[in-house]
């Protein structure tokens, strides 16, 4: 089953209630070293600048799409995937040492 998930880089920040109350993620990677290693992880071939902040990553065939808060050589602090299971989400938390917001 696919789903939607959200990650940050492992640290004190547990759900979104923390970034609301002002917590900042601590950066993951630059977003252009990010787009690679996820385009080649979810074979996503299209990818979309979103108001000149977010990159936004599409395999339509598979039917994920990957959003990545930052653009260029600015580092990403939050990574959200859709339409990938449970062991996916798990590897990549895994190979980023990323935490799933809830």
């Amino acid at each position: 089953m696919s789903q939607h998930y959200v990650f940050v880089k492992k640290g004190d920040i547990r759900d979104f209630d923390d970034i609301y109350e002002g917590m900042i993620p601590e950066p993951i990677l630059s977003a252009n070293d990010l787009k690679t290693l996820l385009s080649n992880e979810f074979e996503l071939t299209q990818w979309d600048v979103f108001e000149n902040r977010k990159l936004i990553g599409k395999n339509t065939a598979k039917h994920i799409e990957v959003t990545i808060d930052a653009v260029g050589d600015k580092f990403a602090r939050m990574v959200t995937v859709n339409g990938i299971g449970q062991k996916a989400a798990d590897a990549l938390a895994a190979k980023l040492d990323l935490s799933e917001l809830e």
